[in-house]
């Protein structure tokens, strides 16, 4: 196998030449589900070819399928790589494989819009958004509208208090309009009364309380007499 592993660089000492091997040479393959790397040791075997790549930009493992008869060694390497973010340079027998800069640093991450509602459509303010396994994340806004850079296969979690959460894979998605629906559940969150702690199933009613001042140099008969019409 000659595949290199090396990264090389390119230097102004090497030219292009029109009348090169690599227009003159030809390849004949038939692979069928095969893998990159086994791909390039034929074209390698059937030439003088020899390939040079840093294997963290190659995925060598990766399966393609193509047939090609007396074919150039650009159109065969346009199959090979269609799809991805990789480029070659063909210097004589020398073939270059690198990752293409642009295509990179799209892959890196994209933009993501979009907004939270209810089940009634209306827009929930301060949701919560926010990338799995990380503390990248952001809230949505008085119109439920959020945005966020996320990374490639990123899942975001979706969540506020007293509706379901919710996991959602983004892919390609660059807008995403999510619908939170409410948590049976929460009937047992505990509610803040001021002087202490009950169950929200348990309050039937509004809360309130009566302090000194309310009472204070009136006549007191009995502690319902000073409630009344108080509270």
């Amino acid at each position: 196998m000659k595949l290199s592993v090396l990264a090389l660089f390119c230097s102004a000492g090497i030219a292009w030449s029109a009348e090169s091997y690599a227009q003159e040479a030809k390849v004949s393959l038939n692979a069928q589900n095969e893998t990159v790397q086994t791909v390039l040791n034929k074209i390698e075997d059937q030439s003088d070819f020899s390939f040079f790549f840093n294997v963290r930009h190659i995925d060598l493992d990766r399966r393609v399928s193509l047939s090609v008869e007396e074919s150039d060694v650009f159109n065969v390497l346009d199959k090979i790589f269609a799809g991805t973010d990789v480029t070659y340079k063909v210097l004589d027998r020398k073939i270059i494989l690198t990752k293409a800069e642009g295509k990179a640093s799209q892959q890196n991450g994209h933009t993501v819009t979009g907004k939270v509602v209810d089940k009634n459509g209306e827009p929930i303010i301060g949701a919560n958004i926010v990338v799995k396994g990380t503390n990248n994340g952001t809230i949505t806004d008085v119109d439920g509208n959020f945005t966020l850079q996320v990374p490639s296969n990123a899942q975001l979690i979706f969540s506020f208090i007293g509706y379901i959460t919710q996991d959602i894979v983004v892919g390609n998605q660059s807008t995403l309009n999510v619908t939170l629906n409410e948590d049976a559940e929460a009937l047992d969150e505990l509610v803040v009364i001021g002087y202490g702690t009950v169950k929200k199933s348990d309050l039937t009613g509004s809360v309130s309380s009566v302090g000194a001042r309310q009472f204070k140099d009136q006549p007191v008969r009995n502690i319902a007499d000073i409630l009344q019409g108080r509270t």
